[in-house]
């Protein structure tokens, strides 16, 4: 990893460079470290900014295989869940008006939304390590629980490449940042500040946004949690976090199965897990915005509920993003 990145700095393997600002969100750690509601958070701001957004993924885990893979035009949807990936279509359909393009050569999907899609900047989603791509911004995201691991890359840990790539970064953000991990995380704050003092830490919180149901496939927000106990669904990296939420927001549940991160459903599946939360007395199933995208279209017999959550950083942070991209 450490000559792969000199490689690039070096020029000899070649890095495109775009006309319009590009902002990279991804993290050094493998894992769930709050891309996706920090990827929303920043593109809602820029929207608010009067540009014209533009998201950049991978799209891990869905089947659509071209070199350019538009999910979202910015007035339609284009793809379903299965072809554009979870994250990319939740992002889609969360973000009206903003272009969503997945590439495996990310050089590719980016250059078309800015020559085909009007965009004039982009979000790299999870594009820490993808240095064939120019930033102009890099954020580099920890998860507040579970910050570096044991600053060992895998297989020996988490890290995807030493810490020592942390010198790329331009801003360091610690994600869902709550009561019980604060104190972890001060401390991680410190030591980033020690190791790299000229670079802003910045700390984020995932705020409830409540609870949803799915009704004739439209989701609407209940005004109070369910009174009868619901049981928990989740394919994510971090599903412990999950329950927690559910828990603070006084959620009852009669149990709940966490499947691998990007699973894939189908009826089968969903039918067992049906008749698994009849059995432990649930009288619906509660899971992730997430996960809701891949679900929704299947059949399930049993009432479908989602707990949507949103990021909040400090003004601080729109400030330092307002004066490196000369908003003002």
């Amino acid at each position: 990893m450490k000559i792969r990145s000199q490689l690039y700095s070096l020029n000899i393997l070649k890095v495109t460079r775009l006309s319009i600002p590009v902002i990279s969100i991804g993290n050094l750690t493998m894992g769930g470290s709050g891309k996706t509601p920090t990827v929303e958070m920043i593109a809602r701001f820029l929207q608010s900014k009067g540009f014209t957004v533009g998201i950049i993924s991978r799209g891990y885990g869905g089947t659509a295989k071209r070199a350019v893979n538009v999910v979202s035009d910015g007035d339609n949807v284009l793809l379903p869940v299965e072809q554009a990936g979870d994250e990319p279509y939740m992002l889609a359909k969360s973000l009206p008006g903003v272009r969503v393009v997945t590439g495996k050569k990310r050089a590719l999907p980016a250059s078309y939304a800015q020559d085909h899609l009007g965009c004039d900047i982009l979000i790299l989603d999870d594009g820490f390590q993808h240095l064939a791509v120019y930033r102009n911004l890099d954020i580099v995201l920890f998860n507040a629980t579970n910050l570096a691991g044991n600053n060992r890359v895998f297989p020996g840990g988490d890290l995807r490449e030493p810490r020592s790539a942390l010198q790329r970064a331009d801003i360091f953000f610690l994600t869902g940042v709550t009561g019980e991990n604060s104190k972890q995380a001060s401390l991680f704050r410190q030591q980033l500040s020690e190791q790299f003092p000229t670079t802003p830490v910045f700390t984020t919180e995932n705020t409830v946004e409540g609870v949803y149901e799915l009704n004739e496939g439209q989701l609407e927000r209940k005004s109070n949690n369910p009174e009868a106990p619901l049981y928990a669904l989740s394919g994510i990296a971090n599903p412990e976090r999950f329950i927690q939420l559910l828990a603070d927001q006084g959620v009852l549940l009669t149990g709940n199965t966490a499947l691998q991160d990007h699973c894939s459903y189908n009826n089968g599946l969903l039918s067992e897990l049906s008749t698994k939360a009849r059995s432990s007395g649930a009288a619906g199933i509660i899971t992730t915005h997430k996960d809701l995208v891949k679900i929704e279209n299947l059949q399930i017999d049993l009432p479908l509920f989602c707990l949507k959550i949103s990021a909040q950083a400090p003004e601080q942070f729109f400030d330092f993003l307002k004066a490196r991209l000369s908003l003002d």
